[in-house]
């Protein structure tokens, strides 16, 4: 394995785990377009969402910056379309991770390689990914 998945926190490249590649959303593959929703507060996140949906867009990502990001990612599960595939970025820990997929995270992202997350990831049949 190339060094090039250690990131910042100094993992050796014998030790760092490269994000899953073999699970990226289907959306994501055939449009190579993602939406990513950062904002102050979730209050408006299912009418951006929704908007979103209605023009095309198929896969969003929410972002752990978001305060009230988990809440958010739920409501957008129930009230989305099962078509428009929707993840979590920003996912440091483990605690996240696992709080992300609970609330209907079909992928993770996050600023660098953290193993705990695309473990949590992997355990949960989910991808996971690296922000570039």
């Amino acid at each position: 394995m190339s060094g090039q998945f250690a990131g910042e926190r100094g993992l050796s490249p014998e030790r760092a785990v490269p994000p899953t590649r073999g699970t990226i959303p289907a959306p994501l593959a055939q449009t190579g377009v993602i939406a990513i929703l950062r904002a102050s507060a979730d209050i408006h996140l299912e009418a951006v969402a929704t908007a979103l949906a209605l023009a095309g867009v198929r896969c969003l990502e929410l972002t752990m910056t978001t305060p009230g990001a988990i809440d958010g990612l739920r409501r957008l599960r129930a009230a989305l379309d099962p078509a428009v595939t929707v993840g979590m970025g920003t996912v440091t820990t483990a605690a996240q991770a696992c709080a992300a997929l609970d609330a209907g995270a079909e992928f993770l992202v996050s600023p660098a390689v953290c193993p705990e997350v695309v473990g949590a990831a992997v355990r949960a049949g989910a991808g996971a990914y690296r922000a570039r």
